[in-house]
């Protein structure tokens, strides 16, 4: 559709310098600035027969961004973001260059064309939708903005790369919006699908290859060229280049043509297989779209569209040639022909109203009012009209007109909704429940009216100061008003009436109108000469830019546009900015004819209706984390490192529990496990304000340790994301690497100081206790230790520093040829360290003992950075790589490796699990060998050693002013070796003739107090069996015992022969599946041993009285269950004694459950190892309130969920049952 006039003149000077002919088939091409160049004899320079040789064309006033071609009809088009146009060139006499559309915005992205239908595509990132328009195949009947429609809109934000297939139907595009994804849809937008939406940052140009249906595009975050199938699959990453800004790509024969920005050049790669081509073109400008002119780009076959017959748009689907219409149009019953509706001019406009008039422009005049005079439709006319507000579900306009509500159908009747006594000064319509709702100043009310239902209008709020303009906020149901009173406010209240209360206040300049950006969830509105923002939460407030001279009228926002009018003394103008967060880059203003005045401004897109909720901004469509349209729908999706759980919604990352790397991600500030068999890759899921630029692992802990480099603090979390916290905060101090001693779980840790110079330090894993060893004027970087030899190894400036883990005894290890340190690491067996030297591209071996070394790789361009050794394998991370790389420690020969993940970005840290027993050091296991602080291994012994500041007593153990429980106990000792220490356990014994009803430990606490009372610890015996009564004692256990014997025989005898019956007394189920259910929730029952010999059954109870001090597993009584006698010793499962339980044997390898064992415990038969119980359906399960699984308290006691990552069944270790409740 033709809109207004164009002045040539203005647009592009076509063309400065021209094509003499067409371009020859294969023909290398791009675009920079005003110009674009193609490349002679383009094959011969490729094949390295003929040196580069290029042809330049020149414009007017243009900056290009895009750049296509349709071979069949030797045209080029062009993306012009200067003037938004795309426009074509030809070398046909005396045309030269045609529009084809005029008012995209300044943001245009690609051009893609599908050259079997004679269609265009473009992206358009500002107005955050893909159009699409039919080409001309006779340039003599073009028309600009001639048949073009938007079709693919919904939860779009900012594509910008776009390609089509026309033989398999589909076009393809990137968004890098806050969901950065790549999508697919069919020729005429629908059927769409995301194919990639984890490890992108920023998608932009994208491409494919027709010969192989491959995929091939540029993220610019991350600085890569990849790849995937037209289904998404078999992603690969063929080039990366932390020095490159990558800007297009086009495929050509083996080729990835790209352009890179920063070295201003168009560089080639093997697209299969990654290898960079010497052939590189170098310019002086940038250039920023690049094509092949070839016909094997563009086979040519016929098309269904060429005798269908439509009359504007025809795309070719499966099922045949499709008819499509331009926006505003309607196809008629032929499925061909297309005919205006009657709000074809305000399809997507900018609508505004005068006292007597209400008119509408297109959006496209946003950008195209320097080059095409706006064209105006007025569709309505009235007395005094001051406020509009749009209803595009029913294709009206709603308007005040001196005291009465008006409504206009477009193209329609004009009827009254409602008259007041009052004049209305706002009005806006409430989409979600058909009510008009408007502002009486004078009468100080907001009264409100249904446009469905035959009603009286009724009073939403009343005795309000002056209020005027009126927005609402649809999704949280509140609405905005001006308080015209001084100084000016802004009010807010629910939609459905109440007490209102203050937005925003003390407005010095008066407010005048105000709108609500409902897909930024902002407030706008103008003021005498200026406009304000403020976020619907309150917070952002602004106000742009101030002009005592202009009176500033009416607000609207179209996309990213916002938009309002300043009145001149003798003229109006449109002001238009771009939104960009909380703040507005100005764009130039415009005039419209015939405006002399407004009064109301607001935007009308059929295509953006306000009652149709997006399900994804509704509460995310309840997905944990991506919530993506699906054809016409939407799923859930999970980010990198998460999986999908049953309810389509959840998702969760699995914790590997050993023999995994740990990787930190510089591009997405995330940290990831890797298996070290398979490298299956899972999130750490630590919360999302964390900026980690260091990882490590506290093995005996099992906690994930990170530096947060923004905040400056050093912080832990298991590896499931739980319990969260912060260790210590280095102030202004930056921590360049760490690493813990497992013998300890102490930090030592590396520091530089923004004033420069360094240090070595260590902190205790609570963080209580700092130290540093070596404080120096050189800047400290990687840090390792061996713990079992006391070893610290760290770099300071170009040096390799050595010394006791206490700081003592430093030395230096020579090591020539070092540039720049970027980790070290020591074999667990003690004897080699390795030197990763990134900007020397080489990593170095030394032995320890001769002082020896050895390159073991260098020069293949990688730049290692970190570090990781296990058995016979170093593992690195090269700089800007994405990969764990492997090779032979010594030999240095290539392995496969351990991670190549397509969606990693710029991996910096590295950490593999290591468990063996030979980094630890006796010398401070266990009670910290007597040291009331910290204990630092060294060489030959130990050292206890103190925070900063602090010094040791004379016994060398205890820290002046360090915490210490007492040591003297009330008829009993505490035992020998005991560290009365915070945090440290101790055994006691009692005094003859007196005993415990507590644990054998004891828990010295950070107060300084033992966590039992001393002086209740040791009781005195009471009742003592005398020599007459022995014998009846004796008598009565060998009767107790005989019977019992009987008791279970009999059990024994009656399971064996019917399985599956009901006990009469305790109505619990038996069965050779793992679990007994209990069905009688309102007794109280105690798990006492197998059922019988076999081992698939379990669990059987016995009725226990209630008695408070019986306490279930789960209850976590630190004395012994009185189930189990009165024996300290005799601990229950929640009390977490290494050593067994003595009710179930005396082996020391039997460990209750609360301690993790893998070995099963006596109570559940006699194998070593138990089997994983077999899968049964939750529906096989009673449900029972008293048995509670142990992790999630599920009502039901089942062993269904979670499922480990191989879908077995977990084992107890991990979800144990807790018994019955007492």
């Amino acid at each position: 559709m033709k809109q207004g006039w164009i002045q040539i003149s203005l647009l592009l000077t076509l063309c400065h310098i021209c094509l003499t002919q067409g371009l020859d088939n294969n023909t290398l091409f791009w675009c920079g600035g005003n110009r674009f160049w193609y490349l002679r004899n383009t094959l011969g320079w490729l094949s390295g027969d003929t040196s580069a040789s290029y042809q330049e064309v020149s414009f007017g006033n243009t900056d290009l961004a895009s750049v296509s071609f349709l071979h069949r009809n030797n045209y080029l088009l062009f993306g012009e973001k200067g003037a938004g146009t795309i426009f074509l060139y030809t070398d046909r006499p005396n045309v030269v260059a045609t529009y084809a559309h005029v008012g995209t915005s300044e943001a245009i992205g690609e051009l893609a064309v599908d050259w079997v239908n004679f269609n265009v595509y473009w992206c358009d990132s500002v107005y955050s939708w893909i159009g699409l328009q039919a080409l001309p195949r006779d340039l003599s009947k073009i028309s600009f903005n001639d048949k073009q429609r938007i079709i693919v809109e919904k939860s779009l934000e900012m594509p910008s790369g776009i390609a089509v297939s026309p033989h398999h139907r589909y076009i393809f595009w990137t968004d890098h919006g806050s969901k950065p994804r790549i999508e697919r849809a069919s020729l005429q937008g629908r059927q769409r699908r995301p194919l990639i939406w984890t490890g992108l940052q920023r998608p932009m140009a994208i491409t494919v290859d027709p010969q192989t249906s491959t995929l091939f595009w540029i993220d610019q975050a991350r600085a890569t060229l990849e790849t995937c199938n037209f289904e998404g699959e078999g992603r690969r990453v063929i080039l990366q280049n932390v020095g490159y800004r990558l800007t297009s790509v086009a495929v050509f024969q083996d080729h990835l043509v790209f352009t890179e920005a920063k070295g201003k050049s168009i560089n080639m790669v093997n697209k299969d297989s990654g290898v960079t081509s010497a052939r590189m073109l170098n310019f002086t400008t940038e250039p920023v779209g690049v094509a092949v002119f070839s016909a094997s780009l563009q086979p040519f076959t016929q098309s269904a569209c060429d005798s269908r017959g439509c009359s504007h748009i025809c795309v070719d689907e499966p099922s045949g040639a499709i008819c499509l219409c331009e926006g505003g149009f309607t196809l008629a019953a032929d499925q061909k022909t297309c005919t205006a509706t009657t709000s074809t001019e305000l399809w997507k406009g900018i609508i505004y109203s005068n006292h007597s008039d209400i008119c509408s422009i297109p959006v496209t005049t946003i950008n195209s009012h320097p080059y095409v005079e706006a064209e105006v439709t007025c569709f309505a006319s009235g007395a005094n009209i001051t406020s509009i507000a749009p209803d595009v579900q029913s294709s009206a306009i709603y308007y005040s007109s001196g005291n009465s509500v008006m409504k206009k159908i477009i193209g329609g009747s004009v009827s009254i909704v409602t008259t007041t006594t009052n004049e209305v000064t706002g009005l806006v319509l409430d989409y979600a429940t058909n009510t008009v709702i408007w502002s009486e100043r004078s009468e100080g009310t907001l009264m409100a009216i249904s446009t469905t239902a035959n009603l009286r209008p009724r009073t939403l709020f009343q005795g309000l100061v002056s209020p005027a303009d009126i927005a609402l906020n649809s999704k949280e149901r509140i609405l905005y008003w001006i308080s015209s009173s001084v100084p000016g406010r802004i009010m807010k209240g629910d939609v459905n009436g109440g007490v209102p209360s203050e937005m925003v206040g003390d407005l010095r300049k008066q407010p005048v109108r105000i709108t609500f950006d409902r897909h930024m969830n902002r407030l706008y509105w103008t003021e005498s000469g200026q406009v304000g923002t403020i976020s619907a939460d309150g917070s952002g407030k602004r106000t742009y830019p101030s002009n005592t001279i202009q009176q500033y009228t009416g607000v609207a926002v179209f996309k990213d546009y916002l938009l309002w009018a300043a009145i001149h003394p003798k003229e109006v103008k449109i002001i238009v900015s771009v939104i960009n967060g909380d703040d507005l880059e100005a764009r130039a203003p415009f005039s419209v004819p015939d405006m002399k005045y407004v009064t109301d401004i607001v935007a009308y897109d059929t295509d953006d209706n306000p009652a149709v909720i997006n399900p994804c901004d509704a509460d995310n469509g309840g997905c944990d984390q991506l919530c993506l349209p699906v054809e016409d729908t939407f799923k859930c999706y999970c980010n990198f490192g998460y999986r999908l759980q049953s309810d389509q919604k959840t998702c969760r990352s699995y914790v590997v529990q050993k023999d995994f790397f740990l990787v930190l991600d510089e591009t997405t500030m995330r940290i990831h496990q890797v298996a070290e068999a398979g490298g299956t890759v899972h999130a750490v899921p630590i919360l999302n304000d964390n900026n980690p630029s260091v990882v490590t692992f506290d093995i005996k802990l099992g906690k994930v340790v990170w530096y947060d480099a923004v905040r400056h603090i050093i912080k832990k979390a298991n590896l499931d994301g739980t319990e969260e916290d912060t260790v210590i905060s280095t102030e202004t101090l930056t921590v360049e690497d760490m690493e813990i001693d497992p013998s300890t779980n102490n930090i030592f840790y590396t520091v530089s100081s923004p004033q420069g110079g360094g240090a070595v330090r260590v902190v205790t894993h609570d963080g209580v206790t700092t130290r540093t060893l070596r404080s120096t004027t050189e800047n400290t970087g990687a840090i390792t230790l061996y713990p079992r030899s006391g070893l610290l190894v760290w770099a300071e400036g170009s040096e390799i520093k050595m010394a006791d883990m206490s700081g003592s005894g430093i030395s230096t290890l020579s090591l020539s040829g070092l540039t720049k340190i970027s980790d070290l690491k020591i074999d667990p067996d003690g004897t080699t360290l390795y030197v990763a030297d990134s900007d020397g591209d080489k990593i170095y071996s030394i032995n320890l003992q001769t002082r020896s070394q050895k390159e073991v790789r260098k020069n293949n361009q990688e730049f290692p950075v970190a570090l990781a050794i296990k058995g016979d394998n170093l593992y690195y991370i090269a700089r800007s790589g994405r990969s764990i790389k492997a090779i032979h420690k010594s030999t240095g020969i290539e392995k496969s490796p351990a991670s190549d993940a397509a969606e990693f970005g710029y991996l910096i840290s590295l950490y593999d699990y290591n468990n063996d027993d030979r980094l630890e050091n006796n010398r401070c296991l266990g009670s910290n060998n007597d040291c009331s602080t910290l204990c630092l291994p060294t060489t030959s012994d130990r050292v206890c050693a103190c925070a900063d500041g602090t010094d040791l007593k004379d016994d060398r153990k205890t820290c002046v002013g360090a915490t210490v429980c007492p040591t003297s106990m009330t008829n009993g000792a505490l035992t020998q070796g005991c560290n009365p220490y915070p945090g440290r356990v101790c055994g006691y014994s009692c005094s003859d003739g007196y005993r415990s009803k507590f644990p054998s430990r004891i828990s010295c606490t950070a107060s300084g107090q033992w966590n039992i009372s001393r002086e209740l610890l040791c009781t005195e015996l009471v009742v003592q069996p005398t020599s007459t009564n022995i014998g009846a004692v004796i008598g009565g256990c060998v009767a107790t015992v005989t019977a019992v014997i009987i008791i279970i025989a009999v059990i024994i005898y009656l399971r064996r022969r019917g399985a599956g019956k009901r006990h009469p007394g305790l109505s619990a189920t038996w069965s050779t599946e793992p679990i007994i259910t209990v069905t009688k929730p309102e007794e109280v029952y105690e798990e006492i041993g197998s059922s019988d010999d076999t081992v698939d059954r379990y669990i059987s109870f016995r009725k226990i009285s209630p008695n408070a001090q019986r306490r279930n597993f789960a209850g976590g009584s630190e004395t012994a269950n009185p189930i189990y006698e009165l024996n300290s010793q005799k601990k229950n499962f929640a009390g977490g004694s290494v050593t067994a339980n003595p009710i179930y044997g005396s082996s020391s390898q039997k460990k209750n459950f609360a301690e993790g064992s893998e070995i099963a415990n006596p109570m559940y038969g006699t194998s070593n190892r138990l089997p994983v119980p077999v899968p049964r359906p939750a529906s096989s399960f009673t449900p029972n309130t008293r048995r509670r699984m142990m992790n999630n308290e599920s009502p039901i006691p089942d062993y269904d969920t979670p499922r480990s990552e191989a879908g077995s069944y977990l084992d107890l270790t991990n979800y144990q049952e807790t018994g019955p409740k007492a």
